[in-house]
């Protein structure tokens, strides 16, 4: 969700800037009780869904729009879905080496 949200900030305002964002106070809060791994994949390939159809619809001018990051400095909407990707397959790899099964596939 946080990606997606941010995602729609890069469309909608005029090179925002995003926050870090704090992994580890969002897994000291967050709510834990879906997190069954079927619930957890689930709920990961609604989200990438509804990114993905974001993506879709972009223009070339949209993904050329800019932002900022602390960490990274100002890129490109571009760029920074391709660190997205990345970022997923990493987890994604971990998964399906951690777990048994194919029930790690994420579509």
């Amino acid at each position: 969700m946080v990606m997606r949200f941010r995602l729609e900030r890069i469309l909608m305002e005029d090179r925002p800037i995003l926050q870090p964002f704090d992994e580890a106070a969002w897994a000291a809060d967050r709510w834990t009780d879906r997190d069954a791994l079927t619930d957890l994949l689930k709920d990961f390939r609604v989200q990438r869904q509804a990114s993905v159809a974001i993506l879709d619809r972009l223009t070339e001018v949209q993904w050329m729009r800019e932002t900022t990051e602390a960490e990274f400095g100002t890129f490109d909407l571009l760029w920074w879905v391709e660190q997205w990707a990345a970022h997923d397959r990493v987890y994604v790899d971990q998964l399906q080496r951690l777990l048994p099964g194919p029930s790690t596939e994420v579509a």
